[in-house]
């Protein structure tokens, strides 16, 4: 199913461009796990996002780092997640 974020004012502040680039990334996520990597468009992510395909290359020169971005992302929750299990402090040689 294709949802569509209205996105309609230009970002002008950091905090604007913060937001927006995260909302990007939350769209692409979702469209990702519905399509895959390989039916991944740049333009249909455009689209869905409520952008015009430049404006989303302004956050994301290629999918290629837009995909680095969602991974980079998953490690940061799973890790968080993970570290949030840990019962008390773990000395390093456990950890390893």
């Amino acid at each position: 199913m294709e949802s569509v974020v209205a996105i309609k004012r230009r970002a002008r502040s950091a905090e604007q461009k913060a937001h927006r680039r995260q909302t990007v990334l939350e769209v692409a996520e979702r469209y990702f796990l519905e399509v895959g990597y390989e039916a991944f468009s740049m333009a249909q992510l455009a689209k869905r996002a409520g952008l015009v395909k430049g404006t989303l290359y302004l956050y994301f020169e290629t999918r290629e780092e837009l995909f680095l971005t969602l991974y980079e992302q998953s490690l940061v929750r799973w890790s968080r997640a993970f570290i949030g299990q840990l019962s008390g402090p773990l000395p390093s040689r456990n950890y390893a």
